[in-house]
């Protein structure tokens, strides 16, 4: 099942150039897998944070946050676990390029 597909249109086919930055936080006890920079509608997010999140089994939040040197709030996709590789996979194998994805440490 292809995790990304929401509707009749392919949501990750888009035109424009964009970079998708993966990072982990550990707030408390646990490591978070963070992500920020979809441009994207956000009901077409929300429904791939869904998607992303029943793939790999765990919780997470979608909500704006300040990150990095933005001058304003980005929408962050927070995952309970720490699933860097699987999340870059899978955006490798839904059409995102290479290049887009940038992974903080």
């Amino acid at each position: 099942m292809d995790f990304f597909n929401i509707n009749d249109n392919d949501i990750m086919k888009v035109e424009k150039e964009y970079k998708i930055y993966i990072w982990t936080r550990k707030p408390k006890k646990t490591i978070n897998t963070c992500m920020s920079g979809w441009d994207i509608d956000i009901k077409e997010l929300k429904e791939i944070h869904k998607n992303m999140k029943k793939k790999l089994g765990c919780s997470g939040t979608l909500k704006k946050e300040e990150i990095f040197d933005f001058d304003n709030k980005q929408l962050v996709f927070t995952l309970s676990c720490n699933c860097i590789s699987e999340i870059k996979s899978m955006l490798l194998s839904n059409g995102i390029n290479e290049k887009n994805i940038i992974i903080k440490v």
